[in-house]
């Protein structure tokens, strides 16, 4: 991240501005007394959560985020320049060509004298390290230096562009709004527009609210080494494209006192080997050796600036640089990146992250950045992030050109808004859904920011902008109004559903009041081709009619949903799906590397997470509760779904008796049965510290998609960190605090690589580590669990060791024998392998021989499990139903 002297530069059009200061400059401003107040995230046990895909332990630090942010980049698409400007900001070339013309705005901005002395004076700073300012006070070439002269530059250009009325404004990090002043002292308030007034807090306030923010302006000072050239795949762009900048004076000046550093250190290190005969000697006095040390780091310092990208050490597993090339027009380069490339590109997705996961109704976001000279702009949405080129600007006009061309067209709004809001003076407000008032609520004063982890004491991800939305109105349609309460979960990762969800109170809805007034609303953008929600619960609760009745307790409630076109905004998607289309993805070969995407609102009734359980019996019974409710929906309404995870595992309380029902909530990724051919092979869904690990890295040379059995793997994951993660406080369960003491903690911010091997590895194990002792009820269960997987994964790997079941209480005897007996039984030449059950292991009748068992207290006394779903009504699997494409069934 930029350092404190360096401020990320927001970019936030006219338009939006004067809404926000509408909001915000209202009396009596507070929220209303009944805005609806769930426990904070952050501050409170999640007793009040409702999450999707991404893990339970939502509360991550900034460095746990950058590691999502990586598998994000890693899989990013270079294009070149104009064709960015084309196909994503929306100038084709010809219109490209015209503003260049006499008289038009770039042309207009070339033959600007003021423009041209604004741009020379910005090079002499960047290229020779070295200009002299009107004020007579010498400019050296330094990061912070470069940061004013270039938005001089910017706003020059703007002002010629838009004959002196500029949509744009730029702010900085430090709350001033950055206008063309060269006074390097403070910010020139005095080029504010006349019609507005703002004092620092409502600065305060703007720079805290990125969701308005519409662009991302991103400085740097490395001669082009902070961009990607040459990293990842790419459409078009070849060697020509990749020709880096020559060497700066700067530069060479850092060179050689790097090369006379190291003579210098190489001198220290001869005289200390000469000194009394040995390899330091008692000549080598502590002064040298600080001396020597200090040598040493001022190298390393200087290093870092001018060694190429290329030749630092790689930081992806060795598995991803293994891409290959898919067509003549694709660049096969490695998908690594290291060095100040991998940092700018993790920075800036960080940016566009808080943007993202804070816009609730946003599409996407770009960047611009500018090192030294150079130019690259990056995009962002929910399916791909894409570069652009970086080009060189300095001597090369057509370059510069295209950086105009840049600021031009992003300033064109509201067309190009990375969100949906409509023109209002042709349709009007009461028409128009959904819609969020104010988009803004005045109430919120968060000022904590997203900050380096090394700073102390190291921040929490969600802490930015946690309350923003609380107090306001979401309006779905005519009859559905709802305010808003506190975010309950915000997705990691730039790609992906990025689903938000958030408490909200009931102030107009068309549903049963007896259900309440408190509901939650999740707001996701999956791909147009998913099964939506709404459409499988439906469906699935048209089954659970007559015996299958008490299926309905343990399906989610849907209050209302509806979905939105991108499409249909004027978004760029289309566009960029058919620009990728010639590329794959990367980890589902055959599929598209880019996904068309719908946004999805579902409103649903609310529910309680797991961990407000206070008895281990409880605990018990939901979890057989899952297994039946999954099991019921595979073999009747034919619904798969695909996500096992401790935030997926809810449960409610019968009214009569108080008895717990465990809920399987979150249908996002599900889908129908039996599945395609083309979606199973390449679909392997779920929640990577729950996933299977077959599933997270498949197996070489074996075809893998989602089973039956991957989610009776995934429930077995979640029951075994519930009861080694977490600890009784009496009101429910909580997180151990030590991450020493959580010994599957790397699960949840490893790679998928990493993790897939410390799965295979802990299944290896003779028995579950450090099961805490509210949860010692589950120590066997989980023993005959992991047995079932380990033996089934070894005979699937032509492996036959034994592994005992020694210590297994004996009242499991049945089910010790059963294993032992399958494990005794050879998989013989003239019968197949049943790959879908990993030969009779990994079913749910033997998982529900366990999870119904009798649970034992810790005083020993038994409690009876539950029957819900008879094995009456349990049907034959049908593995086609998954793999339809399939030998080994």
């Amino acid at each position: 991240m930029s350092s404190p002297s360096l401020p990320l530069i927001y970019i936030v059009h006219n338009s939006t501005l004067e809404n926000f200061l509408s909001y915000i400059n209202r009396p009596n401003s507070s929220p209303p007394s009944d805005s609806p107040q769930s426990s904070s995230l952050l501050t409170t046990p999640p007793s009040t959560t409702f999450f999707d895909r991404q893990d339970f332990e939502d509360n991550h630090n900034v460095e746990d985020v950058k590691l999502y942010l990586a598998e994000d980049i890693k899989h990013r698409v270079r294009i070149l320049l104009p064709t960015f400007l084309d196909v994503i900001l929306g100038l084709p070339p010809k219109e490209f060509n015209d503003l260049k013309l006499r008289g038009k705005p770039i042309g207009r901005v070339k033959s600007d004298e003021g423009f041209k002395e604004s741009w020379d004076r910005y090079c002499s700073i960047a290229r020779e390290g070295f200009a002299m300012p009107p004020q007579g006070v010498p400019v050296s070439s330094t990061e912070e230096n470069l940061y004013r002269p270039l938005v001089h530059v910017i706003c020059r250009a703007l002002d010629i562009m838009f004959d002196g009325k500029p949509p744009l404004t730029f702010f900085d990090s430090h709350r001033r709004r950055v206008d063309a002043s060269w006074d390097q002292r403070g910010p020139d308030f005095a080029a504010l527009p006349s019609h507005l007034s703002l004092t620092s807090d409502e600065f305060d306030g703007m720079k805290n609210w990125r969701p308005l923010f519409l662009y991302i302006l991103e400085v740097k000072h490395h001669n082009g080494f902070a961009l990607d050239w040459f990293y990842g795949r790419s459409i078009g762009v070849g060697p020509e494209h990749m020709k880096r900048p020559s060497p700066t004076l700067q530069e060479q000046k850092k060179k050689e006192v790097r090369k006379k550093l190291k003579r210098k250190a190489s001198n220290l290190e001869e005289a200390a080997e000469t000194s009394s005969g040995s390899v330091l000697g008692p000549a080598f006095s502590d002064t040298q050796q600080d001396a020597r040390a200090s040598t040493s780091a001022s190298i390393n310092d200087n290093d870092d600036e001018v060694v190429p990208a290329s030749k630092r050490p790689k930081i992806t597993d060795a598995v991803d640089e293994q891409e290959s090339n898919v067509n003549e027009t694709v660049s096969p380069a490695s998908t690594t990146i290291s060095g100040e490339a991998n940092d700018t590109q993790i920075q800036v997705a960080s940016y566009a992250l808080d943007m993202l996961s804070r816009g609730l109704l946003r599409t996407h976001t770009v960047a611009i950045l500018v090192d030294t000279t150079c130019l690259q702009l990056a995009y962002y949405d929910r399916s791909q992030v894409v570069l652009s080129q970086p080009v060189n600007m300095y001597g090369q006009d057509d370059h510069l050109d295209l950086f105009l061309a840049v600021l031009y067209q992003i300033s064109l709004m509201p067309r190009l808004l990375p969100m949906p809001i409509p023109d209002f003076t042709i349709t009007p407000v009461s028409q128009v859904f959904p819609r969020i008032e104010p988009y803004v609520h005045d109430a919120h004063q968060s000022k904590t920011e997203l900050i380096s982890a090394t700073t102390t004491p190291i921040p929490q991800f969600y802490q930015s902008s946690e309350k923003a939305f609380s107090g306001s109105m979401l309006h779905l349609d005519a009859e559905t109004q709802l305010q808003l309460g506190d975010v309950i979960h915000r997705a990691h990762g730039v790609v992906g559903r990025a689903s938000i969800v958030l408490a909200v109170t009931r102030i107009r809805g068309n549903w049963d009041p007896k259900l309440g007034s408190d509901a939650v609303v999740k707001i996701s953008f999956p791909t147009t081709a998913r099964d939506s929600e709404a459409d499988l619960l439906r469906h699935a609760k048209a089954t659970a009619t007559g015996k299958h009745a008490w299926a309905m307790e343990h399906l989610p409630q849907v209050l209302w949903n509806n979905e939105y076109s991108w499409d249909d905004l004027g978004t760029s998607q289309r566009k960029l799906a058919d620009l990728l289309q010639q590329l794959d993805d990367p980890q589902n070969p055959g599929g598209p590397v880019y996904e068309k995407r719908t946004l999805r609102i579902i409103v649903l009734r609310r529910l309680h997470p797991i961990t407000d359980l206070t008895k281990p019996e409880d605990y018990a019974q939901v979890f057989y509760d899952i297994l039946q409710i999954h099991r019921w929906l595979v073999d009747h309404p034919k619904v798969f779904q695909r996500d096992i995870s401790l935030a997926n595992i809810m449960f409610s309380r019968n009214k009569a008796d108080g008895t717990v029902r465990g809920v399987l909530n979150d249908f996002d990724l599900a889908s129908r049965l039996p599945l395609s051919s083309e979606s199973s092979s390449r679909t392997r869904t779920g929640t990577k510290p729950y996933m299977s690990h077959e599933l997270l890295k498949p197996p070489v040379g074996k075809r893998t998609c989602h089973l039956y059995r991957h989610d009776l793997e995934a429930l077995y994951y979640v029951i075994l960190i519930v009861c080694s993660h977490y600890e009784d406080q009496k009101q429910g369960i909580r997180k151990i605090d030590d991450p020493k003491r959580r010994i599957y903690n790397s699960w949840f911010v490893g790679s998928h690589s990493s993790i897939a091997g410390e799965k295979r590895g802990a299944l290896a194990e003779q028995r579950p580590h450090s099961i805490q002792q509210f949860f010692t009820g589950f120590t066997d269960i989980l023993t005959l669990l992991k047995s079932l997987l380990n033996k089934g994964y070894i005979a699937s790997e032509s492996n036959n060791v034994d592994i005992g079941l020694q210590g297994v209480n004996p009242r499991f005897q049945s089910q010790i024998q059963k294993i032992q007996l399958l494990n005794a039984s050879k998989t013989q030449a003239e019968h197949k392998f049943k790959e879908h059950s990993l030969n009779d292991r990994v079913t749910y009748e033997n998982f529900q021989d366990l999870l119904s068992e009798d649970f034992e207290l810790q005083n020993g006394s038994l409690i009876r499990m539950v029957q819900r779903y008879p094995d009456a009504d349990v049907l034959p699997l049908n593995p086609r139903d998954f793999d339809p494409e399939g030998d080994s069934i």
